[in-house]
């Protein structure tokens, strides 16, 4: 029976090594956590992969070294020191056009790669990651289910008098049990501080007639999910029910745009369009939305002139909002897979 895990892990190194002939490099240097996550499906803090156009390598330290051995396959494996380490094998494997990403290292480091003789190249793997294999949309759908779930958890906890930090504290532990943790820095913003998009979560005790935004999300084997709703406390004010409504028609019409072939800032006009048109459009101060999955923020960003072609394949959030300062906010936000014809919303 083939191993689908390592089928697809292969895939993407094959991917990787399309690029590296394309852009004529014999290898390629992956320091960031993601992408080395990426290729190796073993996430650990601390060690660097260089994929070559034949072979491949992990450079681990000596802590990482049996359980990265355990965990994968596919690689030499080589532990000490890394930039020591690293020039030895680039010299015994005669290795000449390297690349690497420089806006994932320390400056120095980066520094000390160029008098090597590597060649600066920005995000050929977050390239390959905008579109998600049917490995990563899997637990990507088992991270945006469990966020729906939190939501139906979230909503018995919100009662005038609850402190917001305690509403994230049971829904952290929810996310722990159920999952693998929190995506991000959970958001509760309660009364006026609805009205900052991202607050940070207090000892804010809920009152009746309170906005309250709940943007959360899960993480499920490595994948994260992304969800927002906002309820509100008691009786609803017309004000708050008119900006729900302009909100929900808005990502109704963000929705509707996402499609392949599009670009995504079309996306973004087509949500701004609603709420401009309804007289609130200064009060929307940040883009319709962005790519999910290892990180909870990739590529493609849904913003003003954003050229980039939505594909299918990619999973993105489409999240609206506005926000009046000193009363509430209002964002509704869902994750969504681009299909071959629209899309199809995953936080369900």
């Amino acid at each position: 029976m083939v191993d689908d895990r390592a089928l697809y892990l292969a895939q993407r190194v094959s991917a990787l090594r399309d690029l590296l002939r394309e852009k004529k490099l014999e290898g390629y240097l992956l320091s960031d956590l993601s992408d080395i996550f990426y290729v190796t499906d073993f996430k650990a803090d601390g060690y660097q992969a260089l994929i070559g156009l034949k072979e491949s390598w992990l450079l681990l330290p000596h802590l990482l070294y049996d359980h990265a051995k355990a965990k994968t396959s596919g690689y030499h494996y080589l532990k000490g020191r890394f930039l020591p380490l690293f020039k030895k094998l680039i010299q015994r494997a005669k290795l000449k056009r390297v690349g690497f990403d420089p806006d994932q290292l320390p400056y120095s480091l980066g520094m000390e790669l160029r008098k090597l003789g590597l060649i600066p190249k920005g995000g050929l793997v977050t390239t390959l990651r905008a579109i998600k294999d049917p490995m990563e949309l899997a637990r990507l759908r088992k991270a945006n289910h469990l966020a729906a779930m939190g939501i139906q958890f979230i909503k018995k906890r919100l009662k005038p008098g609850k402190r917001e930090k305690a509403v994230s504290a049971d829904l952290m532990r929810f996310f722990s049990l159920k999952g693998d943790g929190i995506a991000f820095d959970l958001i509760v913003a309660a009364g006026p501080h609805s009205a900052h998009p991202h607050h940070i979560t207090s000892n804010y005790r809920m009152k009746s007639g309170d906005a309250v935004i709940c943007d959360i999300g899960a993480v499920v084997e490595g994948y994260r999910s992304d969800l927002t709703r906002t309820f509100a406390l008691g009786k609803v004010s017309p004000s708050f029910r008119r900006v729900y409504h302009v909100v929900e028609k808005a990502q109704q019409e963000g929705i509707r745009r996402l499609k392949p072939g599009v670009t995504a800032g079309s996306v973004d006009v087509a949500a701004r369009r609603v709420i401009k048109k309804a007289g609130f459009g200064r009060f929307f101060i940040h883009g319709t939305g962005h790519g999910v999955g290892i990180d909870i923020h990739e590529r493609p960003r849904l913003g003003s002139g954003v050229k980039d072609e939505i594909k299918a394949g990619m999973v993105v959030t489409v999240e609206p909002g506005v926000y009046l300062p000193g009363k509430f906010g209002v964002r509704i936000e869902d994750t969504l897979l681009v299909t071959p014809t629209g899309s199809e919303i995953l936080t369900l």
